[in-house]
C-alpha cells in the first residue's frame, strides 16, 4: 500500500489514504496512520472510483479505531456511531 501511496497522483484516487492508514492501523503503527485520517477524502472530476465504498463511510471506523488507541474514548464512541450511522454505499 505504501508504494501504491507513494507512486499515484493525488487526484486520481483519493481513496489510497484511507486505505493506507487501514492498513497501518492494522499494523499497530497509528502514528502513521494519524495524519491520514484527518481530512475526508474528495472525489475526482471524473466520479467516484471503484474503491469508493472503502474511503467511506469506513473513514469513521477507522477515526474510532484511531482514538480508541490514542485513550480517547469519547471521540471512538462518536466515531464509531457515525460510522453505523452512515448509509450505505450505492452499488
Amino acid at each position: 500500500m505504501k508504494q501504491l501511496y507513494d507512486g499515484a497522483n493525488p487526484s486520481a484516487d483519493a481513496g489510497l489514504p484511507v486505505l493506507l492508514a487501514w492498513t497501518w492501523l492494522e499494523t499497530g503503527r497509528a502514528n502513521e496512520a494519524a495524519p491520514l485520517l484527518r481530512f475526508n477524502p474528495i472525489p475526482s472530476n471524473s466520479g467516484a472510483s471503484m474503491f469508493a465504498a472503502f474511503d467511506f463511510p469506513r473513514i469513521y471506523y477507522l477515526r474510532g479505531l484511531l482514538a480508541e488507541q490514542e485513550g480517547k474514548p469519547g471521540e471512538a464512541r462518536a466515531n464509531y456511531q457515525l460510522f453505523r450511522h452512515s448509509p450505505a454505499p450505492i452499488r
